[in-house]
């Protein structure tokens, strides 16, 4: 069996997250990992990572906010901008 340990598999996720070069594969490592044990706040946060340097922002802000969940920290949510909404017409 040549496969790796899942030790080792989260030893490589980690070490490419924080590459540009890396993030991809770190990117389906982790979600992998994530899969096996999802409550794993250090695993969440770099799946963010990775995403990060991926170039999927968005992605990366949804897994930092299940790493601080599970994490137990207290935070603050992120204002959201307000828009308009068009109305239409009233029926």
């Amino acid at each position: 069996d040549d496969t790796l340990s899942p030790e080792a598999q989260r030893t490589f996720a980690t070490a490419l997250a924080a590459t540009e070069d890396g993030a991809p594969l770190a990117v389906q490592l982790w979600a992998m990992l994530l899969s096996r044990h999802p409550v794993d706040a250090e695993g969440w946060s770099l799946h963010a990572e990775a995403l990060g340097h991926a170039g999927r922002p968005d992605a990366a802000a949804r897994s930092a906010a299940f790493g601080t969940l599970f994490s137990g920290e207290e935070t603050v949510a992120t204002p959201v901008a307000l828009q308009p909404v068009a109305r239409g017409p009233v029926r």
